[in-house]
């Protein structure tokens, strides 16, 4: 076996809604916001995302 050590690489910040797990704000509304389009307009949605977004 090798005696190098080996290091955790943390993944980047990403941001989590619903079970769904986004590189980016911006990505997650762009992904999401067509599955409650039929809910809510474009602004409700981003402040929906605001308020439940989980940051990881």
């Amino acid at each position: 076996m090798s005696s190098r050590n080996h290091y955790l690489v943390e993944d980047p910040m990403a941001y989590k809604l619903d079970g769904a797990k986004f590189p980016t704000l911006e990505e997650l509304i762009t992904a999401l916001y067509p599955l409650y389009a039929d809910k809510m307009s474009e602004a409700e949605f981003r402040k929906y995302v605001q308020d439940n977004v989980k940051e990881e």
